[in-house]
């Protein structure tokens, strides 16, 4: 506040005039006033030190500390607790099907808002629940691919309770800072879950991996993963009207940019390969599980040995770069001592 006071209300030609404190800038400086702030600035110090202390035991103690997320409410008996909500958690497990049904956030968001269902905020506005305060769009429907990625993040539909997830710095700072997992407190089983943790690890990867559409407009289940065998660049869908002709090129060749020999493959035969692969290998797995479980572990412990191996390589070596270095400055040092160099 004394800055103001001090420097940026006078630059600017502004009275400021306090009531209770006697204060009016017009009339003269009140020598009172820089220790006021002072007592003032270290009562909104202490103040923000108890409510964090207060909420990290709240946290600490597996106790709620926010409201409930979309799927669930305040419990009617012991408001501490949560209870489903049925119509809201309906909606959360058709956006968890909708994930691993290939669905991106955006286009999952453009069919809830199609099907005119209320975001969580205007949803819980209506059914007379408490929710985060902030503004809320006109369209009453409008759902963003963030809502919706969030959605898909949250443990608590797990039925777990997790407890300061962010933090500020001060209480000067707004900015909000993300907690590590392993410093989160987590009680497992504090309301009854509506996603099983099996689905819910299941579209983790999906949620972190961007999601592509296709030219079809919908999820292009090889976007990222498929690349040319001989200059290694990624391959793209080339949209054709007649979809069984639509194929995947080599993006080398993209915008004239001719690396090597135009490879291309269809799409319906990258599908039929591996949807066949994919039969042979369930097919196997299912006569055979002993071997199978064998040659995954000795396949994981190849690929660890291998890149372990990899890494020392690189350890090793740049340690003897740096003693390579080390031994360079030396010899430096030496010269320059013996007024070898000037």
């Amino acid at each position: 506040m004394g800055r103001y006071i001090d420097i940026i209300f006078p630059d600017n030609d502004v009275r400021y005039i306090a009531v209770g404190d006697e204060v009016d800038t017009q009339k003269g400086e009140n020598e009172l006033t820089p220790i006021k702030n002072l007592f003032n600035e270290w009562y909104v110090r202490d103040t923000s030190k108890k409510i964090k202390r207060a909420f990290y035991a709240k946290g600490k103690s597996g106790e709620h500390i926010i409201l409930p997320v979309y799927g669930y409410k305040k419990s009617p008996d012991d408001p501490k607790k949560w209870i489903i909500d049925d119509e809201a958690a309906a909606v959360v497990k058709r956006i968890f099907k909708m994930c691993l049904e290939g669905y991106s956030t955006s286009q999952i968001a453009k069919i809830l808002e199609s099907e005119h269902i209320y975001s969580p905020s205007v949803y819980k506005k209506k059914k007379g629940l408490e929710y985060n305060g902030g503004t809320i769009s006109a369209n009453e429907y409008a759902w963003s691919h963030t809502a919706v990625s969030s959605i898909l993040k949250r443990k608590e539909y797990c039925g777990y309770t997790v407890n300061i997830k962010t933090y500020k710095k001060s209480y000067k700072n707004k900015k909000r800072y993300i907690v590590p997992e392993d410093e989160r407190f987590i009680f497992k089983d504090t309301q009854e879950a509506i996603i099983d943790e099996e689905t819910f690890e299941n579209v983790q990867p999906l949620v972190a991996k961007k999601r592509r559409i296709n030219s079809y407009g919908e999820p292009d289940i090889f976007a990222g993963l498929l690349f040319c065998y001989d200059c290694k660049e990624k391959m793209y869908m080339r949209r054709i009207e007649d979809r069984s002709k639509a194929f995947y090129y080599c993006s080398s060749a993209k915008n004239g940019r001719i690396k090597c020999k135009l490879h291309m493959v269809k799409c319906y035969d990258l599908e039929a390969f591996v949807l066949r692969t994919l039969k042979k290998v369930i097919k196997f797995a299912t006569e055979n599980e002993s071997e199978f479980t064998n040659r995954l572990k000795k396949y994981d412990c190849t690929y660890s040995e291998s890149e372990i191996s990899s890494l020392k390589n690189e350890l090793s070596s740049k340690e003897n770069r740096k003693t390579e270095i080390t031994n360079i400055y030396k010899s430096l040092y030496e010269d320059k001592y013996k007024n070898i160099l000037s």
